[in-house]
């Protein structure tokens, strides 16, 4: 019960002194407590603290390899640090371990989008339910897929075609390019073909 309060108090900035507190009793009756480890150092990650997080969630982990909020606790400090592909290594293991927390997997999508994997970033994405704490992955999936190529390096642009009737059509600029290239060609045979 005092982990839970914990928890509860830890959302609230003004709180989060007296959320600590709890947390350090609730360690002091039982040190290996998982729940509260975790708790505690998510609240030390929200502060600043993400060092000591860090090593309460190895600690977790070390007597537990499959303790998923441990799992994505550390894996979203590895993402805020850049380190992409150690935190997709982690939220797939929680994923493997049967982890459904939806949260696990935008924190994968987040890996995927460090680490540049679009298409992949987009497909974990587009699985994540639809409330709004999942629609700043969901755009930046949707917006990388759709800007940029899969090295990151490639600009992705969209044209209007008119297809017979008067119909308009968005393709992809390299969907034109080759159409053109195509037209080029054969115009190119019809004028060099011998007259019969």
């Amino acid at each position: 019960l005092m982990v839970s309060y914990a928890d509860l108090l830890s959302y609230d900035r003004a709180q989060r002194s007296k959320a600590l507190d709890l947390y350090d009793q609730a360690l002091r009756l039982d040190p290996a407590n998982p729940r509260a480890l975790t708790g505690k150092a998510q609240l030390l990650a929200w502060t600043g603290h993400s060092d000591e997080a860090l090593v309460l969630y190895d600690r977790v982990l070390a007597a537990n390899p499959d303790n998923a909020a441990a799992l994505l606790g550390k894996a979203q400090i590895l993402n805020w640090r850049g380190r992409y592909s150690q935190a997709g290594d982690l939220l797939q293991h929680a994923r493997n371990s049967g982890s459904e927390d939806p949260r696990v997997s935008a924190e994968l999508a987040r890996a995927q989008l460090g680490l540049q994997h679009y298409s992949a970033a987009e497909r974990i994405a587009s699985g994540l339910p639809a409330q709004s704490d999942y629609n700043d992955v969901r755009g930046a999936a949707a917006r990388a897929t759709g800007w940029w190529a899969e090295s990151g390096v490639a600009f992705r642009r969209t044209v209007i075609e008119v297809h017979a009737g008067g119909d308009l059509r968005m393709a992809p600029a390299a969907a034109v390019a080759v159409g053109a290239h195509r037209r080029r060609r054969r115009r190119d045979r019809r004028l060099s073909a011998p007259a019969a």
